[in-house]
């Protein structure tokens, strides 16, 4: 499908036009998909297609209308996170597949994964292992960054700056967060592996496979190859957001 793109300074009618572009294609039964970067973006464009709203910024409002939906109603589109048309993707795709791990399971995963490494001969995860018992918070941070690395789609190698190359007179904690980062790319595969031991993934993981998975959906399945899809409300992007954006397109 073609990518449009709606510019233009604040205040000057952008998230009205979006709307009017989505209802337009919710009429014409296209069953349009509008992806918003959070569960409250999701709410607020709820009630902004549902809702008689006042005139503001943006314009008047009206009350969406698409498919002669009842007052207080819209039918005929969809507001979604992007994780969630991840697992839909994924879903069509796959079937069933693989559960979402809850973040507790994750932790452990993570847990093991670093135990693991601790023990190997370099022993990449060995100053986190040590402190995580006394600094729990340390494991956290690393699993935000095993889930950063994973989403910005950083290539296989080794994308940080070792150690050594540390700026003089960063200290030990500084060591200590290169030793993270040059430990991740192990981190990532110990960490999925475990998962998927139990028959699990998580959103990351779900994300990379709908990005395998997209072209051929919206290609080969018929209720899907012209369905137009919004974007609305990011300020910035992942990486893996921007490849799902390149592949739409």
């Amino acid at each position: 499908m073609p990518l449009d793109l709606i510019s233009g300074l604040p205040n000057t009618g952008r998230t009205e036009k979006l709307r009017e572009e989505f209802e337009e294609a919710a009429r014409a039964g296209r069953n349009p998909i509008l992806l918003v970067p959070s569960v409250d973006d999701v709410f607020a464009w709820e009630r902004r297609l549902t809702q008689a709203g006042e005139s503001g910024s943006d314009g008047p409002a009206e009350r969406a209308s698409a498919v002669d939906a009842p007052a207080g109603g819209f039918a005929g589109g969809v507001v979604m996170h992007f994780n969630d048309l991840c697992r839909e993707i994924v879903r069509r795709a796959d079937g069933a597949g693989p559960r979402i791990a809850g973040e507790m399971r994750r932790r452990l995963a993570l847990e093991r994964a670093v135990a693991k490494l601790a023990d190997g001969p370099d022993g990449p995860a060995a100053r986190i292992e040590g402190k995580t018992t006394n600094q729990p918070g340390l494991l956290d941070a690393a699993l935000e960054l095993v889930d950063e690395y994973r989403a910005e789609r950083i290539e296989m190698g080794d994308p940080f700056r070792s150690a050594d190359e540390s700026t003089e007179g960063e200290g030990v904690e500084a060591g200590t967060i290169e030793e993270i980062r040059r430990g991740i790319e192990p981190l990532v595969t110990e960490f999925e592996k475990d998962l998927a031991g139990d028959g699990l993934t998580d959103l990351p993981k779900t994300a990379e496979r709908a990005l395998e998975a997209v072209v051929g959906l919206f290609r080969e399945e018929a209720d899907w190859r012209e369905r137009p899809v919004f974007v609305a409300g990011f300020d910035d992007m992942t990486g893996q957001q921007l490849e799902l954006l390149r592949k739409l397109s």
